[in-house]
């Protein structure tokens, strides 16, 4: 997760979230749940 956290700036480069997403095996869904929680 936080290799695509780093390629999309935070997830702010939202046309790549899904292909690294797809890449590496991983929900969206499951990466905003990472974006969210990252920081608590």
């Amino acid at each position: 997760m936080k290799v695509i956290d780093i390629k999309t700036e935070g997830g702010m480069v939202k046309g790549k979230i899904a292909f690294y997403c797809d890449a590496l095996g991983v929900t969206r869904q499951g990466f905003y749940w990472y974006l969210k929680h990252k920081d608590m």
